[in-house]
């Protein structure tokens, strides 16, 4: 399901006061690491760090929910896809976040509306600190709050980027494909068998 970065802030902010949620909420940033480089969501982990804890995906509390996001929410969605298929018993408790670019908006709105400079900004995860400055990746996705700077990737850069994106749609879109077929296939194989089992049972009598 979708979720915006105005609820994803307030989940946030009830995690930070109830140390009780702290294991209810898991931030997944997808980007690549050169974007991960300049800044993340406060309390983001890179995708790769969730996949190879293995033993903290199959412990997740029952309630928990698990917010994936990129700059504008396409590659996350993708990544959410992928995590349905690889992990069945997280089905309708994966995110799909409108993106960091959207989040520089809703902090700075939620700084408004509670007139507290406390808000939740970015974190350079190099140093640990805020910053006001999001890796966009291309310019059509750098419309960042005014109180943010955009950076993104060069030209160049970017059109190697956008094939590797295009590669990865391919890749999952396979990956969908082999995924449904085999449970159409695993299906078919139950029905047989129940069919089989009912057969012998009416010989029998």
């Amino acid at each position: 399901p979708p979720m915006s970065s105005s609820e994803l802030l307030k989940l946030q902010q009830n995690q930070t006061s109830n140390s009780n949620n702290s294991r209810k909420l898991i931030v997944i940033d997808v980007r690549s690491e050169a974007e991960r480089a300049v800044s993340m969501i406060p309390g983001s982990i890179p995708l790769s760090a969730f996949h190879n804890d293995t033993s903290k995906i199959l412990q997740l509390a029952p309630d928990a929910s698990v917010v994936l996001y990129c700059s504008a929410g396409y590659r996350s969605g993708l990544e959410c896809q992928r995590l349905h298929q690889l992990y069945p018993h997280l089905k309708g408790r994966v995110y799909n976040l409108d993106g960091i670019v959207c989040y520089t908006h809703a902090s700075i709105l939620s700084q408004q509306e509670t007139n507290t400079e406390a808000a939740p900004k970015l974190i350079n995860p190099n140093t640990n600190k805020a910053t006001n400055v999001v890796h966009t990746f291309g310019p059509s996705w750098s419309n960042v709050n005014e109180q943010f700077e955009a950076v993104y990737f060069h030209p160049l850069v970017l059109l190697c980027r956008i094939i590797q994106v295009g590669f990865m749609v391919f890749v999952r879109s396979v990956q969908r494909f082999v995924y449904t077929g085999t449970r159409l296939v695993m299906c078919d194989l139950r029905e047989e068998a129940v069919r089989t089992d009912l057969y012998a049972s009416v010989n029998v009598e």
